[in-house]
């Protein structure tokens, strides 16, 4: 054996345990990130299921609640918790989306939900026996109306739209109201009262805020 064959050998019996080493190195490295990664994957699926479970518990409440106040906290707390987690893990299209829609919908959201209460108050309204007991019902739903109108999330023309049918509502109701007790002084033979009583009417048509025309079409065919 020559001397080039003797340090051939030798190099060999130097390097061969080097290359092994560095490659059961790199294969720990490797299994390193890879239960590393694992770890990390398996924290978002366990952060964003928690999250969502949150999202989704309040996206029910707001399709089933009948309270104006309690959709527009939930909507909100779903809307946060999504924001919160698109920041965390912008890589999830399936968590932009689901923000997206909720953003999308807040507006007939909140304006559905604004409707819905009010129309809860009307149907009081309409159901009470007495005249105090419709305008009371009917004011609040102005009430509502009216703080609604501060909520950057409803749709104004709509909201402005139904306020102006209860005020007409209010209107006809104390018209009728005023009507009803002119006609029992009518009844009874005190025409003096009654005709104050009807000119009070008559005044309180003059002030408010409808066409004179189509009310004296509706109380000519009475």
């Amino acid at each position: 054996m020559n001397m080039t064959s003797f340090l051939l050998i030798v190099a060999a019996f130097i390097i061969i345990p080097i290359f092994l080493k560095k490659i059961k190195e790199k294969e720990r490295q490797q299994k390193i990130r890879g239960l590393l990664d694992k770890q990390a994957r398996d924290a978002e699926s366990f952060e964003i299921d928690s999250v969502m479970r949150v999202v989704d518990e309040s996206i029910e409440i707001v399709g089933t609640s009948k309270n104006y106040d309690t959709v527009k906290s939930r909507l909100s707390i779903a809307i946060d918790k999504l924001q919160y987690l698109i920041a965390r893990y912008p890589h999830r299209i399936d968590i932009k989306t689901a923000l997206e829609k909720c953003l999308a919908h807040r507006i007939p959201v909140h304006t559905n939900a604004l409707c819905t209460a009010v129309d809860a108050l009307m149907a009081k309204a309409k159901l009470a026996k007495t005249i105090p007991g419709k305008t009371n019902a009917a004011n609040k739903a102005l009430l509502l109306l009216k703080d609604g109108l501060a909520d950057e999330f409803v749709d104004n023309d709509a909201i402005k739209k139904t306020a102006s049918a209860i005020q007409l509502y209010l209107n006809k109701e104390e018209l009728k109201e005023t009507e009803t007790r002119a006609e029992r002084f009518e009844f009874k033979g005190n025409f003096k009262k009654a005709l104050d009583t009807y000119q009070d009417a008559l005044f309180f048509l003059r002030r408010d805020n409808y066409d004179d025309s189509s009310q004296q079409k509706r109380h000519s065919a009475r």
